[in-house]
C-alpha cells in the first residue's frame, strides 16, 4: 500500500498535532513489510535504500541509508503534517556527512500556536510563523536539498494544493513549483505515468522531482546521486534525459532573456581601466567594442564619438578584462553564477566527460549561458577512493588511451589524481606533453610533491600538498585524515628552513605553478557550524535555503582545545603562498567552489597572503590566459582582442573586496546586467 493512499485517510489536523504528547522519541524500530522501497543509486550503481511508510494516525516515517564517498550517512525521520500538508512536527535521528565528516545527530521541529521552533546541528531558533510555512530538515549529505527525498515530495504536493503554487520556507526563503510534463516509463512488464516538476528557490537552479499520479514520490534524480522506486532503477537514464531537455529549454530561455547584443558600437566612457599586462590602472579611459572585438582603447580626452553607438558611462567604475577562475567543476547551474561574478573563462578541473563536453558545446553554440570553458581531464587509478569522474589508468597503455581521448575532445590539460600509481606519473607527463597538453593536479598517494615536480608536473593543485610534502608520515593522501594532519600540524612547519627553501627553489627552477585553492582550506579549518563562513558572509540574507545551510555547515570537526591550532594552520597556508610569491613561483587563482562566492574570496585571500592586489588581478586575467596560451585573444583590454570585460563599482586594485561589486559583464561582445544574472541564479533580492 502506497504512502499516499494510507495518508489520504490519515492526515491529521493541526489541533490534533498540538495536543499530541510525543513523536518519534527514539529512532525507528521495526519497519513494516509493506513499506515503500526506493533504491539509492550513486553514478548508476546501487549504494543504498530508502523505506517509507505511514502509521494509522498519519505519522510518516522515512528511513534512508546510503554509502557515498567512503561514508555511510543515514537518517530516520518521523513527521506529522497538517490538513494542508505542512509539517507541524518532525524528529530526525541518524548519522550525517553534511559538513564533510561522519557525525551522529538529532533534529527537532515543532509548530504550535503560530510559533515555529527547531534545532539541528547548525540552527536553533524560535520565531512566529504562519501555518503554511514549510520546514525542511537538514540534509545528511552536502549533495542533498533536504534530509530526505520524501520531504521534497510532500513539499511538491503542498505546492500543488496551493492556489499560487508557492510557499514560504523555514528557516527562510520561498519555494515555487512548476509542472514540466508527463512521461510514460516501463520496467519489465510494468508501465507507469509520472510527471516531472521543478522546485525553485532551494538552490541556484530548479530542483527536478518526479511524482506519480497520486502524488507519491517516483524519483529524485541528481547528477551523481538518484533515488528511484525499487524495481525502476533502469529508467534513471531516461529520466536524466528528460531533465537535461528541461535544463536545455530553461537555458535557452535565460539566454534569450539575459543577453543583450548591440547593433552598433559599444562605447565605455570615463572608466578606470586595469591594464592586466602591466598590472597598472589608467584613469579616465574609453573602450570601444565593435561586434565581439575591442576596436579602440584611448584616453577620454582623445576620443571623439563619430556616429551612433551604445554609450556606457562608467564613472566611478573600473573596467577589467573578464576574470578567469582556474579551478572549477562546472555544472549546468554554474554558467549564470560565473558570469554574475564577472568570470568569463573557467578551467574545469575534472568532470564527467559526457556531461561537461555537452555543456561546453551548449555554451559555445549559444544555446546555454556560461563562460568560456577550458577542460582538464582526470586520470586516476583504481582503488577505494577512485574518482568517479576520471578515466581509470592502471597501466601505461591505459594512460595513453585516456590522454588520446581527452586530446581528441579538445582538453588542454591532464590532471593526475590521488590513486594514480606513482610509477605511472612520468609516462603520463611525457605522453600528455607530446600531445601538447599541460599536466597538473593532485600529488598521487605514496609520493610527495617534490617527487611529482621532478617527474615533470607543470602544476600542483591544492596548497595542502605543499605541507604534506614535509609530513613524512602522511603517505596515503587519498584518505580524509590527511586534512586533519594539515589542520593540526601545518603551523608547526618552519617556512624558513633549508628543506622548505630548497623545495620552493625547485618549484621556481622547474616553472611549477601552484593552484592553491585557499578558500577551501579556510572553510575546512576556520568555519564553525551555525555561522555563515567568510566566503558567504557578504551575502547574508540573499542565499537560497540549501546554499545558506551549506554556508553554515562549518568545516572539519575541531577536537577540544585545538580551535586556535586549526586557525594557525590556515594562517600558515597564507604565509606559504606569500613565500611562494616572493620567490617568483606562479600562484594561480582558482576557487574549487561556487564561482560566484568562492572565487571572489580566493582573490581576497591571495591579497591577505601578501600578494599585491594588482598582481592578484593580473594572475586572474592576463596571467591565466598566458599560462593556457590564450593571451593572443583574451586576458587584457587591447585593440583586436575579444571583448571579454567586466565593469566593477569601485576599484579592486585599492580594495580587493570591490571585486564583488560587478555591474556589467561582457563576454564575446554580448552584454549582461550583473543584477539580472544574480536574480536568475536564485539570489534573494
Amino acid at each position: 500500500m502506497r504512502v499516499l493512499r494510507r495518508l489520504s485517510s490519515g492526515l491529521i489536523s493541526l489541533l490534533a498535532v498540538e495536543s499530541a504528547c510525543a513523536l518519534c522519541q527514539d529512532p525507528v524500530g521495526e519497519i513494516p513489510a509493506d513499506a515503500n522501497r526506493y533504491s539509492v543509486l550513486v553514478f548508476g550503481e546501487r549504494a543504498g535504500l530508502e523505506r517509507s511508510w505511514a502509521d494509522p494516525d498519519g505519522t510518516l516515517h522515512h528511513k534512508l541509508q546510503l554509502r557515498l564517498e567512503g561514508q555511510a550517512p543515514e537518517t530516520d525521520i518521523c513527521v506529522q503534517l497538517s490538513n494542508r500538508g505542512i509539517p507541524v512536527r518532525l524528529r530526525a535521528f541518524g548519522v550525517s556527512y553534511f559538513s564533510g565528516s561522519r557525525q551522529p545527530f538529532e533534529e527537532r521541529f515543532d509548530f504550535q500556536r503560530s510559533t515555529a521552533k527547531w534545532r539541528n546541528q547548525i540552527e536553533h531558533d524560535t520565531r512566529p510563523s504562519t501555518h503554511n510555512a514549510f520546514y525542511l530538515s537538514l540534509p545528511i549529505h552536502w549533495s542533498q536539498p533536504s534530509g530526505d527525498p520524501q520531504e521534497l515530495a510532500a513539499l511538491a504536493r503542498a505546492l500543488r494544493a496551493s492556489a499560487t503554487h508557492d510557499l514560504p520556507l523555514l528557516p527562510e526563503g520561498r519555494v515555487s513549483l512548476t509542472r514540466l510534463g508527463e512521461l510514460s516509463v516501463h520496467s519489465r512488464d510494468q508501465s507507469r505515468r509520472v510527471t516531472q516538476y521543478a522546485l525553485s528557490g532551494l538552490s541556484f537552479a530548479p530542483t527536478p522531482i518526479w511524482l506519480e499520479d497520486d502524488g507519491a514520490l517516483f524519483a529524485l534524480v541528481g547528477t551523481g546521486v538518484s533515488v528511484l522506486r525499487e524495481g525502476w532503477e533502469g529508467v534513471e537514464v531516461q529520466l536524466k534525459s528528460e531533465q537535461a531537455a528541461a535544463e536545455s529549454s530553461r537555458g535557452a530561455e535565460l539566454t534569450a532573456k539575459l543577453q543583450h547584443r548591440s547593433v552598433g558600437p559599444v562605447v565605455i566612457r570615463h572608466a578606470d581601466l586595469f591594464d592586466a599586462e602591466t598590472a597598472t590602472t589608467r584613469t579616465n579611459m574609453t573602450v570601444v567594442i565593435v561586434g565581439n572585438r575591442i576596436r579602440e582603447v584611448s584616453e577620454d580626452s582623445r576620443f571623439h564619438l563619430s556616429g551612433p553607438a551604445r554609450v556606457i558611462d562608467a564613472h566611478g567604475e573600473t573596467v577589467l578584462p573578464g576574470l578567469w577562475d582556474m579551478h572549477t567543476h562546472i555544472g549546468p547551474t554554474d554558467g549564470v553564477t560565473a558570469l554574475a561574478a564577472g568570470v568569463t573563462t573557467v578551467r574545469d578541473m575534472g568532470n564527467i566527460f559526457e556531461r561537461v563536453t555537452a555543456l561546453k558545446r551548449a555554451i559555445d553554440d549559444g544555446t546555454s549561458l556560461g563562460p568560456r570553458v577550458l577542460l582538464a581531464g582526470i586520470v586516476d587509478g583504481s582503488g577505494p577512493y577512485h574518482e568517479p569522474a576520471s578515466f581509470t589508468v592502471d597501466t601505461e597503455q591505459e594512460g595513453r588511451i585516456a590522454i588520446d581521448r581527452y586530446a581528441a575532445a579538445g582538453y588542454v590539460q591532464i590532471k593526475p589524481y590521488s590513486s594514480l600509481k606513482p610509477e605511472l606519473v612520468p609516462s603520463v607527463v611525457e605522453y600528455a606533453h607530446q600531445r601538447g597538453m599541460r599536466v597538473g593536479g593532485h600529488v598521487p598517494a605514496f609520493m610527495n610533491a617534490e617527487q611529482a615536480v621532478r617527474d615533470g608536473l607543470d602544476e600542483i593543485v591544492h596548497v595542502g600538498y605543499l605541507f604534506w610534502n614535509f609530513m613524512d608520515d602522511v603517505q596515503d593522501t587519498t584518505r580524509p585524515e590527511r586534512h586533519s594532519a594539515f589542520a593540526e600540524r601545518a603551523a608547526l612547519l618552519d617556512l624558513t628552513s633549508d628543506r622548505v627553501s630548497r623545495f620552493i627553489t625547485l618549484l621556481k627552477q622547474r616553472g611549477t605553478a601552484v593552484d592553491a585553492t585557499l578558500e577551501t582550506y579556510e572553510t575546512r579549518f576556520t568555519a564553525r557550524p551555525g555561522a555563515l563562513n567568510a566566503t558567504f558572509a557578504p551575502y547574508a540574507g540573499h542565499l537560497p535555503l540549501r546554499v545558506r545551510r551549506l554556508a553554515m555547515a562549518g568545516g572539519l570537526p575541531v577536537p577540544a582545545g585545538q580551535d586556535h591550532q586549526y586557525r594557525d594552520s590556515f594562517r600558515a597556508a597564507l604565509r606559504m603562498i606569500g613565500v611562494l610569491h616572493d620567490a617568483g613561483v606562479t600562484v594561480i587563482a582558482g576557487s574549487d567552489g561556487w564561482v560566484l562566492f568562492s572565487f571572489q574570496r580566493e582573490l581576497e585571500l591571495d591579497v591577505e597572503a601578501g600578494i599585491p592586489a594588482a598582481e592578484v588581478l593580473q594572475a586572474a586575467t592576463f596571467g591565466a590566459a598566458r599560462l593556457l596560451k590564450r593571451d593572443a585573444e583574451v586576458g587584457s583590454i587591447a585593440p583586436g582582442k575579444l571583448a571579454d570585460l567586466v565593469l566593477i563599482r569601485g576599484n579592486p586594485v585599492t580594495h580587493i573586496g570591490d571585486i564583488r561589486n560587478v555591474v556589467t559583464v561582457m563576454k564575446d561582445g554580448v552584454i549582461f546586467s550583473a543584477e539580472d544574472l544574480r536574480a536568475a541564479a536564485g539570489l534573494v533580492p
